[in-house]
């Protein structure tokens, strides 16, 4: 409690109850509740007062002031928005009949923090405050009480003087009580003008007061709607960045799902010409093995042929004469050239054909290579349009954000 005694919480409460004729000597004469009430009312300025629409009992026993501190506790509930549930009206009695008024002086501490902005800023140096007004005003009741002391001695050694000179006691009556009646009008009329200027006094420090606390609540209630407004920016703030985040994690998957799906596709044409290939160079290869073993039954027939004329002819000529064996073997021999030259043509046609493929199966390959390039540049080309859609849709958003 930042160093709250008893003196400067009673110094505070009859400051604030002044203007209610009330007044306590310790923490124990807000037992009846009637002070705290009061205290509320100068404090909160409820539109109907506390003191007449919270009915108490009569009476100093424990149990009245027990009941009567209940409904006090829940009214000042209710009219400060403080939570005193925690206080029991039986131990706070208890402890004030005891001598103990922590839980008292807990209550009024909640109360200054509350409706005091001073305290609110500088609870140290609001205590050191109070105690500093405590002890003027202890002081100046100590003035007066000499002054007045003082005054009751010249009365009494003015009496003596006068008896001293003679006299009678009827005269010195007389003129003591026109002296004490214009000595008792002139302090009237001192306490009166004393009184006005106290009253007007505190009536212009309560004003300035009242009026610093508006001011003091109105700040404090203008910096906590700022700091809630800039709560809710801020959570605004961070949903519109976990919005963004989200869709450009949300874009970048699709992304990513874009490209595996088109990598995928195009390992599956790849694949695709691949096993054409392959199987465009297995029926290249079963063709020419085909016209190879076509050629060479063709050369087997043909040889069987001309060996079967050969026999025949040998078997024919076998009278002729020798030249004219002479003249067919190198007839069969021409023939046999011929036919090796036709076998040598046709490999060399069967190569040049082996060749056409091969160069055709480079250009179908070169094609491919072609298209695998075009296709990754349309794919950069078609990532860098997306990127840049991204970064125009986060411009446009952030625009907006800033707007």
């Amino acid at each position: 409690m930042e160093g709250l005694d008893a003196d400067a919480a009673i110094h505070w409460v009859n400051t604030q109850v002044s203007s209610a004729d009330l007044r306590i000597e310790t923490p124990s004469d807000l037992a009846s509740g009637e002070v705290l009430l009061a205290l509320m009312d100068a404090l909160a300025r409820p539109l109907t007062p506390l003191r007449q629409s919270t009915v108490l009992q009569s009476g100093k026993s424990k149990f009245v002031k027990i009941d009567n501190l209940a409904k006090v506790l829940e009214a000042v509930s209710a009219a400060s928005g403080l939570s005193v549930a925690q206080y029991s009206p039986l131990d706070l009695v208890s402890s004030l009949e005891m001598g103990d008024a922590n839980q008292m002086l807990e209550i009024l501490w909640k109360l200054i923090l509350k409706y005091d902005a001073e305290a609110a800023r500088d609870p140290g140096q609001w205590v050191a405050n109070v105690k500093r007004k405590r002890e003027l005003h202890l002081e100046a009741l100590q003035v007066a009480e000499a002054k007045r002391q003082q005054e009751q001695q010249e009365l009494i050694d003015k009496e003596r003087a006068q008896r001293q000179l003679g006299v009678g006691p009827n005269e010195v009556l007389r003129k003591q009580a026109e002296d004490e009646a214009a000595e008792r009008e002139r302090k009237q009329r001192e306490e009166g003008e004393r009184l006005r200027r106290q009253q007007e006094a505190e009536d212009a420090a309560r004003a300035r007061r009242l009026e610093e606390e508006e001011r003091e609540r109105v700040r404090l209630q203008e910096e906590e709607e700022r700091r809630e407004a800039e709560r809710l920016e801020d959570a605004r703030r961070r949903a519109q960045e976990e919005e963004l985040e989200r869709l450009r994690k949300e874009a970048e998957e699709q992304e990513m799902a874009e490209a595996t799906a088109q990598k995928l596709r195009l390992r599956e044409e790849e694949e695709a010409r691949r096993r054409a290939a392959d199987a465009a160079e297995q029926r290249r290869k079963q063709a020419c093995e085909a016209e190879e073993a076509r050629l060479l039954e063709k050369v087997q027939v043909e040889h069987r042929r001309l060996q079967d004329e050969k026999a025949r002819e040998i078997q024919r000529l076998q009278s002729d004469q020798r030249e004219q064996q002479e003249e067919v073997r190198r007839a069969q021999e021409v023939e046999i050239a011929e036919l090796e030259r036709i076998v040598g043509e046709e490999k060399q046609r069967l190569l040049e054909l082996q060749r056409v493929e091969e160069a055709e199966i480079q250009e179908l390959m070169r094609e491919e290579e072609e298209i695998r390039r075009q296709e990754a540049e349309e794919r950069e080309r078609e990532k860098q349009r997306k990127r840049e859609k991204r970064e125009a849709e986060h411009r446009r958003r952030q625009a907006k954000i800033n707007a």
